[in-house]
């Protein structure tokens, strides 16, 4: 899953992520996932995204609402 979707600074997870890429062995190279290093980094994750997400969360549920009012009543969604 891509750093984006999970809210993780990029550039923090990319910097430790060069640091650290040719110390590790084959088996360890599962810890430098995104989803997996950002449990062992959660202060990595960006407070600001969680929130223009979940304003993007209720924009698009309030869309769906009227969209379906719309469906159920046709006559009355035409001025």
């Amino acid at each position: 899953m891509p750093c984006r979707r999970l809210k993780i600074d990029v550039e923090a997870y990319l910097k430790d992520v060069l640091c650290r890429i040719g110390k590790l062995e084959g088996a360890e190279l599962d810890a430098l996932l995104p989803d997996q290093w950002l449990a062992a980094n959660p202060g990595a994750l960006l407070k600001q995204r969680t929130a223009e997400s979940q304003a993007a969360i209720k924009r698009k549920r309030q869309r769906r609402l009227e969209r379906r009012s719309m469906s159920a009543n046709p006559m009355t969604s035409q001025p």
